[in-house]
């Protein structure tokens, strides 16, 4: 059992539903967001609550949160808020960057709004 089935059977354990780690699904998102909607519903599709930062991993696991100005780690922001738009989804997004949280999501949140 990986890292991940780890924690999802550890949250079903106290009655969560679910945990997705995109960054480990290659940024596929719009497939992640269908795979959601297929097994859980629509509603839950589209009411995600989601957590999203650039990420420094090590063969242990996550090491520290970075911040979008990071050029090594990702992931990159604009192709997880462009599946969102494009799905039509309305998810609730915390941003965790390392101690730019606020500057990062009005940046996200700017980005998603000026897309057509």
């Amino acid at each position: 059992m990986n890292r991940v089935e780890k924690i999802r059977e550890t949250l079903k354990e106290q009655g969560i539903d679910a945990l997705v780690v995109l960054d480990e699904l290659n940024q596929h998102y719009l497939s992640v967001f269908s795979k959601i909607e297929r097994r859980m519903g629509a509603d839950v599709a589209s009411n995600l609550h989601c957590h999203f930062s650039k990420i420094e991993w090590t063969d242990k696991g996550e090491k520290r949160h970075l911040t979008f100005d990071d050029t090594i780690y990702g992931p990159d922001y604009r192709p997880f808020a462009e599946a969102i738009k494009i799905g039509g989804l309305a998810p609730t997004v915390i941003c965790e960057s390392a101690g730019t949280q606020s500057d990062d999501a009005l940046l996200m949140k700017k980005y998603y709004g000026d897309l057509k």
